[in-house]
């Protein structure tokens, strides 16, 4: 409404006051959004400092695979969640280090300049997708980056569905509903098969193949403490066995984990490896997937206490 306007029902004193406690509080929202892009970037700094902290930590260890698939279970994320910290740390260090003089402020800020200049937000979904505009990552980590976003889609769809679905249940039984009839019970009905059909589509994605779990030490024991768990021959030419022939083909990096390993004789081995077929053990006397579990729950105690 015009100043003039409301001059005709309060006085021109008063309707100046009514203006200015409005742009008072329009002065209160931009603050308040301006403290919500401090939180911003203030969460990219500690991203920054955790992604560099991760990036050490895959450089350092022999194994970076292991490392970073442990680091992601313990945090409740993907590896390739784990991997893009350390991505966008590097990515920021080698980028604005060269140029930016650390006397002056934080080498991230030179990340928070360019996005000012772009006028993006200093989202993490941001931060992604400027990773992957740089041209840095390989195709496997994109396709692993593409299915995450359609995953974490599929799973907030779920939860919509549910939760829609859930409200109208408790209507109907708020409201003494028979579930078979009135208004609520056709979108009801197609609630639930909607979520049905998301978690389908979710089981139909293409999943990528796990990282494998390596360890020498517990395949060095598995040959050296057993007989061959096929035909029961025990000497120098027993080798720890990868069960290939029970792991499904995901398409990448098939050789099952060092712990889904039994223990064979060269002749045993020899055969499954020209032809990796479960008919091998058909005739056998063990069942070769629960043998390589009990050996795991065998070694667990000596791989706490280091004797192995």
């Amino acid at each position: 409404m015009p100043t003039q306007e409301i001059t005709t029902q309060v006085s021109s004193a008063h309707a100046k006051q009514l203006v200015a406690d409005v742009m008072a509080a329009f002065e209160d929202v931009r603050t308040a959004e301006r403290k919500k892009e401090e939180a911003k970037k203030e969460a990219l700094r500690r991203r920054y400092e955790w992604g560099r902290e991760v990036h050490n930590a895959l450089q350092e260890a022999e194994k970076g695979d292991s490392i970073a698939k442990e680091i992601a279970r313990r945090v409740g994320r993907s590896d390739t969640w784990v991997r893009n910290h350390a991505r966008f740390a590097t990515a920021v260090y080698d980028e604005y280090h060269p140029q930016w003089d650390t006397t002056k402020g934080h080498i991230i800020d030179g990340y928070f300049r360019y996005c000012e200049e772009e006028g993006r937000n200093k989202s993490w979904n941001k931060v992604v997708s400027w990773l992957n505009s740089r041209g840095d990552m390989s195709e496997e980590e994109q396709q692993a980056s593409e299915l995450e976003k359609h995953q974490r889609e599929i799973e907030r769809k779920i939860r919509e569905l549910e939760e829609r679905v859930q409200k109208a249940q408790e209507t109907m039984a708020r409201e003494d509903v028979d579930p078979e009839q009135g208004d609520l019970a056709g979108p009801l009905q197609r609630g639930v098969e909607s979520a049905r059909d998301s978690e389908r589509a979710m089981e139909q994605l293409p999943q990528l193949s796990p990282e494998r779990e390596e360890h020498e030490a517990y395949t060095a024991w598995v040959a050296r403490e057993h007989a061959c768990c096929a035909c029961g021959l025990d000497d120098d030419t027993i080798v720890p066995h990868h069960l290939r022939e029970f792991a499904p083909d995901t398409g990448v990096g098939t050789k099952p984990d060092d712990y889904d390993t039994v223990p064979l004789c060269y002749d045993c081995h020899q055969t499954l490896e020209d032809n990796p077929s479960k008919t091998f053990w058909e005739e056998k006397p063990v069942d070769p997937v629960r043998v390589s579990r009990e050996m795991v729950r065998e070694a667990a105690p000596l791989m706490r206490d280091d004797e192995i």
